[in-house]
């Protein structure tokens, strides 16, 4: 009798222990799924901020602001965007982990929320590098007028000096000229 007692308690708790396994690895995989569509969500928000930031057109009215701006895009895509990177790689790490946990328990493939796909992260992440393209192209140009524009006018400012220089020196003969009549009239009087 004790033996059957021990051996159904031995029963119990190995399928309480089975049924524990397969709860640990529901949960774990339901950790998994918030992981990524956490991950995904910030990753999409971070790439739509930086959308907007590229398509930003209004550049500073000066050489120096203008290089700024160059500075700050240059900062962004040699410091800032190479982790934003790495995550992507790791968001595809993760749902191909997910993936196969759910296949090796026989549970249907995890389908991730509209724009949350690995296909929806890509497409923008290709939006945000066209965007990034044409905001260089942009700085480049606009750095480029400002080089022109601060030409032209140091080119107006020395030509100002040469006709303000020439105009003095003929004021001065001018003044020269009309000393003469000046002492005539005064003499006459």
């Amino acid at each position: 009798m004790y033996y059957h007692y021990f051996n159904k308690l031995k029963e119990h708790q190995l399928e309480g222990k089975r049924i524990g396994g397969v709860l640990d690895e529901i949960l774990a995989t339901e950790k998994l799924k918030d992981k990524y569509e956490q991950l995904t969500s910030s990753l999409i928000n971070w790439i739509n901020e930086k959308i907007e930031k590229m398509n930003d057109r209004n550049f500073a009215n000066s050489l120096t602001g203008v290089e700024d701006q160059y500075k700050e895009f240059d900062d962004y895509r040699k410091v800032e965007k190479p982790p934003k990177f790495d995550e992507r790689g790791n968001l595809e790490v993760l749902l191909f982990e997910l993936q196969t946990r759910l296949k090796a328990n026989n549970r249907k493939p995890y389908t991730p929320k509209e724009e949350m796909m690995i296909s929806d992260i890509n497409r923008k992440w290709e939006i945000l590098e066209n965007a990034e393209y044409d905001r260089e192209k942009l700085l480049i140009k606009e750095i480029q007028r400002q080089k022109q524009l601060e030409r032209m006018a140091k080119t107006f400012d020395s030509k100002v000096q040469l006709r303000t220089s020439w105009i003095c020196e003929n004021q001065k003969l001018l003044n020269i000229n009309n000393l003469p009549n000046d002492l005539a009239s005064i003499n006459a009087a």
